[in-house]
């Protein structure tokens, strides 16, 4: 599944021309994620990640989860996450163990095209 933008790797035969651009590859790559965050379409259970900012739940084939990463690592980010399909099935937004939205373990969504902005203040999740 495609992320979020990345600059790649350059092919090159000079040792030092190769140094110099993986080194600048490393100071430029995680700014290029963090200002273009990745929007991610899923049918299944998923795991958020650091890079994710939307995610497009499509229930058609079953219901889903879509499981939020530890509040601690995504401090001052939201996530948002909508059900994109017409389906009965819930797509339900999960914290991770021990963690809470809005002082419960998870929220399902049910109605098509409804969603909900996630924020974390790195302790727990609040719907915003």
């Amino acid at each position: 599944m495609p992320r979020a933008a990345e600059i790649p790797r350059l092919e090159t035969k000079d040792a030092a021309l190769s140094r110099a651009w993986d080194g600048l590859r490393g100071v430029l790559n995680p700014w290029l994620r963090a200002a273009l965050p990745a929007v991610v379409t899923v049918s299944g259970d998923y795991q958020v990640t650091a890079e994710d900012a939307v995610v497009l739940g499509n229930a058609v084939a079953g219901a889903l989860s879509v499981t939020l990463p530890a509040a601690a690592s995504m401090r001052n980010r939201v996530v948002s996450v909508k059900k994109v399909d017409a389906s009965g099935n819930a797509v339900t937004v999960r914290a991770g163990a021990g963690e809470t939205i809005d002082g419960v373990a998870s929220k399902a969504i049910t109605v098509q095209w409804f969603s909900y902005a996630l924020a974390s203040n790195g302790a727990a999740w609040f719907i915003v």
